[in-house]
Parts: structure tokens; C-alpha cells; sequence
């Protein structure tokens, strides 16, 4: 930042709003000493930034994750003697699955309720003061920070959305330390270990996070086109509930005007979102296994459950999840090799630590920017994956192409050839025809 004009482009502007690398996680905002910065998610998720305020501290710079931070520095030093730190997956202390035993609880999460079990847990056994959960207010996704067990319990559920967590996490922290728990996306976590570096305050608080495996975050715009595939008028005539309501998988849920309710299953509303509304921060994180928490939750996809796939990543993980069976808040069970390589774990690996690596070398040679993480992509690149990379390379065209001008205003007025062109763009190159004879034929060539 320079000089306080009201023209001024302070740092942040021009290396990361600029090249839309913001991913809304509100670190920016939480760090700043003068009130200087603010977000408001009906309007954006990135920050709004008042120059008369700013006092050139460059706090907002070093703390934002949105230009990348050093996924693989930081895991290395998370890992005990008994942890084993693998190039795909991280830190690793065991592979898990499980489920809360509380059945209304694991009907209303998004996948077995293992978080929100655990954070009624760690309230009931004392050994947090309080938890950071997300909610819904007028339609959009705001942070609680509770000891208040109805606000968890009211709290279920994913929600696909930026939230600025970071911006009330830091301030309430800074203010009063205390001992929570908190549940945490790869770039929110990324912002969280920055300004830890950067705040002193902030190392008198204990904090337990549970990470979750993360796809892609969508806009709000995308709300508008999700109701619009079901024939609604939005904003206007429903209201928007759940981003997955229901039974497993779950689905997209408004209620109308008239008092009925409308859905939209899940994977049909992922094919619509994901690759025409998903930040573009999102295509070129590669930390979508979240290895930087004390342990990362996700859907087990693959068997079509509602249980969730758990990575233990430190000693506290290890030790929270085995308590907390014991005091019969969850069930869990070891995963074998075959399990996790079927799983979210394995396809989180595939569908964004690769590629986003890939995308990001691809940037860095033409010479344009990209954010910086520290993944040997040598160690990770190689083999028939270099064959793979011009395929993702190729999708990360055609997806932002397809974002672009005449284009997006076709898709926008026809949401069925949207959902239709997001399903291929979210599977390729999977669903090139042929694909899948051409693996199955390159696999016996190289036996």
C-alpha cells in the first residue's frame, strides 16, 4: 500500500483482486488495525477497501491465502515420529470412516456428522469454551462462534458458498483468547496459519481445526441459475434453504411463496455449478485435501453413504476422535488401502492437487500470474500423468472459455445446455468418448 488516496491500488488489489485469486476466506479484513477493509457477501466475496482509512501496515497482503502459502513447509512440521507424511495425501496418522451415533444428526449433515458430533463433544467434555460453526442468515452463510449446543445442532449441513470466517475468528480471538474448535476450508486454514505468523495475540488461543476436503466454492450468482433450472423466480418467489437437504447425497432446497418446496439433487446441481460458477481461486488450489488441520472430513462418495472419510494428520486429531467414541458421541472404523484409494481421499488427489499444480506451471511459463505453493511438481508430475496434464490444461480452457462472453450469455438463457456442458467439463476428460478404452488400452501397454 502507499500513500492514503482514494486512487491508490494497494498491494492486495493488484496481486490478488486484480488476477482474481480471492477466495472471500475474510483474513484480509480480520488482520486490518484501522477498519480499512470490509466485506459484504451479498455484494462480493472479496474485500471492499476504504483508502483513507488504510495506515500502509501490509497486514492484509501477508496474511492472504489467495496467493498461495507453503502447504507441504507447514505439513512437514505437523508430522510426529509416528505420522507419515505421503506425497499425495500428506500427513497421515490413520485412515478413518464413521458416523455419529446420533441418528438426526447424521440425517441432517451432509455426510455422517462426524463434525458437528465432534463439536458437541468437545463443548460437553470441557474441552473447548466454545466452537466456530457455520449457519444460515437471510440466505447466506454466516459464522456462529457458540457454546451453545442448538446453535451446532442448527448449524448442519454444507454450505458451498465463500464465508469469511476469518474475518470474525481473528478479531474475536485477538480480543479475548479462549480455547475453541473450528471447522475449516484448505484457503480459510491457509489465511488462519498466515496471520498467526503475522499476530502474536493470536498464539494465546488454543484452537483445534477440522479441515474439510474441498472441490470448488461457487458464488452467490450461482444460487440464481440453480433456480432457474427448477423453473423458479429468484429472488422473488422461493427462498433459498439448504445447499443439501435431505437423505444422502442431498439436494439443493428453496421454498416457494405458496408454502412448497422445491429441489435440485445434488450432482445434477454440482454439474451446473461447479465449473460456470466456482471461483477461479478454486481451479488453482492444489490443497484440496486440506492437510494443514489436526484432521480433514469428507463425503465417502464412492459407496453412496451417508458416513464420512476421516484423515487423522496430528496426535490431537487421533486423540479427540478416539474419545469421543469412547464417550459414544461417533463410530468409526480403520479404512484399508482399497477403501481410501476408492474414495474422496484418492479423488481429491485427481481432481484437484494435480491439475492445480499442472494449471499453475502452465501459468508460471507464459509468464503470467499464478499463486505460489510449494509442491515438488516434479515428484508429483510424472509418467502417464504427464500425458493426463495437457488433458487438464485443455479443460482449463474450455471451462473459461465457455465463462466468457457470448458464450455464457447462450448458457445463461439455456440452463439445460448449461448443466449438459458443465457435466462434461466437471468429468473430463472422462467424458471424452472413447476415454475410457484409450486408459484401459494405454494400462496393458505398459504391462
Amino acid at each position: 500500500m502507499g500513500k492514503k488516496t482514494t486512487n491508490n491500488r494497494f498491494k492486495l488489489q493488484a496481486a490478488v483482486l486484480d488476477h482474481n485469486f480471492c477466495c472471500g476466506c475474510g483474513a484480509c479484513v480480520g488482520v486490518c488495525p484501522s477498519n480499512a477493509l470490509s466485506i459484504d457477501i451479498f455484494t462480493s466475496h472479496e474485500p471492499l477497501f476504504e483508502a483513507t482509512k488504510c495506515t500502509s501496515c501490509d497486514l492484509c497482503f501477508d496474511v492472504c491465502p489467495g496467493k498461495g502459502y507453503p502447504v507441504v513447509t507447514w505439513s512437514e512440521q505437523l508430522c510426529d515420529k509416528k505420522a507419515r507424511m505421503l506425497p499425495m495425501q500428506g500427513p497421515v496418522k490413520e485412515f478413518f470412516a464413521g458416523h455419529s451415533t446420533d441418528s438426526d444428526i447424521r440425517l441432517a449433515s451432509a455426510s455422517g456428522g462426524i463434525a458437528t458430533s465432534l463439536m458437541l463433544y468437545l463443548l460437553k467434555s470441557g474441552q473447548v469454551d466454545e466452537v466456530a460453526v457455520i449457519g444460515m442468515k437471510n440466505e447466506r452463510p454466516v459464522l456462529w462462534l457458540t457454546s451453545d449446543p442448538k446453535i451446532v445442532l442448527d448449524s448442519t449441513g454444507s454450505k458451498y458458498g465463500p464465508i469469511a470466517t476469518l474475518a470474525t475468528i481473528i478479531p474475536e480471538l485477538c480480543k479475548s483468547p479462549r480455547r475453541i474448535a473450528i471447522s475449516m476450508t484448505p484457503c480459510q486454514l491457509g489465511g488462519w496459519k498466515k496471520a498467526v505468523e503475522r499476530v502474536p495475540k493470536l498464539k494465546e488461543s488454543t484452537v483445534f481445526i477440522i479441515g474439510l476436503f474441498c472441490g470448488y466454492i461457487q458464488n452467490y450468482d450461482s444460487i440464481t441459475s440453480i433456480a432457474d433450472s427448477l423453473g423458479l423466480q429468484y429472488p422473488g418467489e422461493a427462498q433459498f434453504t439448504h445447499w443439501r437437504y435431505g437423505p444422502y447425497p442431498g439436494s439443493g432446497r428453496f421454498e416457494c411463496s405458496d408454502g412448497t418446496f422445491a429441489e435440485k439433487p445434488l450432482y445434477s446441481m454440482l454439474d451446473l455449478t461447479i465449473p460456470h460458477f466456482s471461483l477461479h481461486r478454486c481451479f488453482l488450489c492444489p490443497d484440496g485435501g486440506n492437510w494443514l488441520a489436526d484432521m480433514t472430513l469428507g463425503d465417502i462418495h464412492s459407496n453412496g453413504v451417508d458416513e464420512t472419510v476421516i484423515v487423522c494428520r496430528t496426535q490431537k486429531g487421533l486423540d479427540i476422535l478416539d474419545s469421543a467414541g469412547k464417550a459414544g458421541y461417533i463410530k468409526v472404523w480403520k479404512m484399508n488401502s482399497d477403501q481410501v484409494n476408492h474414495s474422496v481421499i484418492k479423488h481429491i488427489t485427481r481432481s484437484k492437487l494435480l491439475p492445480a499444480i499442472v494449471w499453475n506451471a502452465w501459468l508460471k511459463k507464459r509468464g503470467k500470474a499464478f499463486p505460489g505453493f510449494d509442491y515438488d511438481a516434479g515428484l508429483l508430475i510424472k509418467g502417464r500423468l504427464k500425458f493426463m496434464a495437457l488433458f487438464w490444461i485443455l479443460k482449463y480452457h474450455l471451462t473459461f472459455w465457455c465463462r466468457k462472453g457470448r458464450q455464457r450469455n447462450f448458457l445463461l438463457k439455456h440452463l439445460w445446455i448449461m448443466e449438459k456442458v458443465g457435466h462434461f467439463l466437471y468429468y473430463f476428460p472422462n467424458t471424452l468418448p472413447g476415454w475410457k478404452l484409450l486408459i484401459r488400452m494405454s494400462s496393458q501397454l505398459r504391462k
